[in-house]
């Protein structure tokens, strides 16, 4: 569909792999950085043979998260017995035989293959099974990120650099001053802190002051072709949208990511039409009569 994917470094498939499975695909990588920094160079000098590439062919595009110093308390994730390490409990066994299409199409299609999965891009001394915690101290997400490391991610990558997770005109400020091309206004899907202003909010004031020095995306809420629009009116040059072909893909499959795809092209297609303009970038014309 000419969508660009994003892979994150906790990822059970690997970049080459999805590389080699989708040549043509246009990859962007969202970092995670560890407390080691060499292994995460390393892991930056490999995501870069993979060929991961961006909007403009000819550049590639890192996306840092730098608003996950900690890990969320996610009461939904604990009333559903959801958790990372995976933990056995019987709920979860029912669900999973309960599940016939999934159990034999994807879980035992990796216990024959490959074992059960694993984080694909941390090293391989480090590599774990979602079902085990990863605790050497090497790999556990930094707390302590700062601006002294995105000036090194700089030097590191030659290609785009996005910061994810800004909330703030002042934050977007010093992004564009070390060096990184754009930013992502993003509140975590609102699943990091429930308190964290809502990114529709904050947008406009800084695509009014940025928004001819760098690119700016968005994300958070998006649940409808409308609320893509809604992001662009409000200065966004594009939206991130990962959770919703998670959702088809896990309702059904391939067919299920496509279906759910096309689903916001045609919504967004239609807003358009009961606006009375052709193109998402004219509903910045509307939002400020510019």
């Amino acid at each position: 569909m000419g969508i660009p994917v994003c892979i994150s470094t906790q990822s059970v498939t690997t970049v080459e792999e999805i590389r080699d499975g989708a040549p043509s695909a246009s990859l962007w990588f969202q970092l995670y950085v560890w407390k080691n920094r060499d292994l995460s160079r390393s892991l930056l000098e490999r995501v870069g043979k993979a060929g991961v590439t961006t909007l403009v062919v000819t550049a590639d595009t890192l996306v840092v998260t730098a608003d996950t110093p900690v890990g969320p308390k996610r009461e939904y994730n604990q009333r559903n017995g959801f958790s990372i390490p995976i933990k056995p409990s019987g709920r979860l066994a029912w669900d999973v035989v309960t599940h016939p299409r999934w159990l034999c199409g994807v879980l035992l299609r990796y216990m024959v293959t490959t074992g059960m999965p694993t984080y694909g891009h941390y090293p391989q001394e480090f590599r774990s099974r979602v079902t085990r915690p990863s605790v050497a101290e090497d790999v556990r997400l930094e707390n302590h990120l700062n601006w002294d490391d995105i000036r090194d991610l700089r030097r590191w990558w030659r290609g785009k650099l996005l910061i994810k997770g800004v909330l703030s005109l002042r934050d977007a400020l010093k992004a564009k001053e070390v060096g990184a091309d754009g930013v992502v206004v993003s509140a975590h899907g609102a699943r990091n802190l429930d308190a964290a202003p809502a990114p529709i909010a904050v947008l406009p004031h800084i695509a009014d002051v940025l928004g001819d020095k760098l690119e700016i995306l968005a994300d958070s809420g998006v649940v409808r072709g409308s609320d893509i629009l809604k992001y662009i009116g409000s200065g966004a040059t594009s939206v991130m949208v990962g959770r919703l072909p998670l959702w088809g893909l896990a309702a059904g499959g391939e067919a299920g990511a496509y279906a759910l795809l096309t689903m916001l092209r045609e919504e967004i297609d239609i807003t358009l039409t009961m606006l009375g303009i052709r193109a998402p970038a004219e509903t910045r014309t509307l939002a400020t009569g510019r």
